[in-house]
């Protein structure tokens, strides 16, 4: 898949100049570089110490009856812009702390390749998808019987389709992985044992309460899905990323080279049951909003169409969607502003408008915009 974005991401531009970037000497400098670190972090949490009582003191005057006769116009617009500078002297603050805590964090680390490092996040994302999906299910049986409301019901359905749809996706980047790296690697085991349905290690296996999650040919499709209920430790956490305050824009060009064909993939009109039998037969059919829901359900039954779209989310939550357009360089254009508050990733999904559903999705770590951006600033 090739997808092509512009952003530019925008956040105070104060006046303090920035941390100059530790480098290790091979002449053992390292060992005076930690409490460099710490000072600087420590002078940082002090500085955003007093900013948070001047914020403080700014709400408390806001909230209190202004006599309008005792400030004028334009002094209350002076005051509102020196609240709005404290507010973002604040999230800069914070976002420096959170760099050098990340830096503090990473010192000793191994260093990984860039394919290493690709392959770890993958696995992580597919344990995480693996346990949203187990959680999702065992949640859809406890409320099979129960008088939830339907909506709950739909929502959770939703999230176990996009996650086995995520799954799909993340299995099929592995094995690209493991069939361009060599046959000696400790990754390349790695991923087959991950990856491989046939695998004999009974943490690969359904656990004894998944269920009865059939389709409508009744073919258990999770059955294909290696699942990780208990040990998560072969994929930790990835490093952590820098957390982000601003506002983004983002125009999204449009996309191009995406798969046509996803192995394993069954027409979501088809889903007959989920969780053992329920009274909502087409459920699969229903997106998280009325736009989704009217683009895919046009053709859910109906002839493929080539037709994509792209939705953003930011913690699992939309903020922005493009219009169905058939794919190119430029088949959306679509520009969006959104406001941040300390948020790591922006995860962007592509789907088609058939019953192939997702076909792409590219996680967009903020923080490296951040530190390309100040790259750019600093040549």
């Amino acid at each position: 898949m090739q997808f092509k974005a512009s952003q530019k991401l925008l956040y105070p531009n104060l006046s303090e100049s920035k941390s100059n970037e530790n480098v290790q000497s091979p002449n053992g400098e390292e060992e005076e570089q930690m409490p460099q670190e710490s000072s600087r972090r420590l002078a940082l949490e002090k500085e955003l110490q007093k900013e948070l009582n001047v914020k403080e003191g700014f709400e408390k005057f806001f909230s209190c009856e202004l006599n309008p006769r005792a400030y004028n116009h334009k002094l209350m617009e002076s005051t509102r812009q020196l609240f709005e500078d404290n507010k973002a002297k604040i999230t800069y603050l914070k976002m420096q702390i959170d760099r050098l805590v990340i830096q503090e964090q990473s010192n000793g680390a191994n260093f990984l390749s860039k394919s290493d490092a690709v392959v770890d996040d993958l696995l992580y994302r597919l344990h995480r998808e693996t346990a949203l999906t187990d959680g999702a299910l065992n949640m859809l049986r406890t409320m099979k019987d129960s008088k939830k409301s339907e909506k709950n019901y739909k929502e959770l359905h939703e999230a176990v389709i996009q996650a086995e749809e995520k799954i799909d996706l993340i299995r099929l980047a592995l094995k690209k992985y493991m069939d361009i790296l060599p046959s000696e690697s400790p990754k390349r085991i790695q991923i087959r044992k991950e990856i491989d349905p046939r695998s004999n290690d009974s943490r690969f296996s359904p656990p004894a309460s998944y269920g009865s999650s059939t389709y409508g040919d009744g073919t258990p499709k999770a059955s294909t899905i290696p699942r990780h209920s208990v040990d998560h430790r072969r994929s930790g956490a990835p490093m952590p990323t820098l957390a982000v305050s601003g506002k983004l824009e983002l125009n999204i060009h449009g996309v191009q080279d995406l798969i046509g064909d996803i192995p394993g993939r069954t027409n979501r009109g088809d889903l007959t049951s989920i969780a053992g039998g329920n009274s909502y037969s087409d459920l699969g059919k229903f997106k998280t909003t009325k736009n989704m829901q009217r683009q895919y359900s046009q053709n859910a039954r109906g002839s493929l169409t080539d037709e994509v779209y792209a939705i953003l989310r930011i913690d699992n939550h939309i903020v922005a969607q493009t219009d169905a357009k058939q794919p190119s360089k430029l088949c959306w254009n679509h520009k969006t502003s959104i406001n941040l508050d300390r948020v790591r990733e922006l995860e962007i999904e592509i789907y088609y408008r058939d019953h192939r559903s997702m076909c792409a999705f590219a996680v967009l770590k903020l923080g490296n915009l951040i530190e390309k951006q100040e790259r750019k600033e600093s040549t």
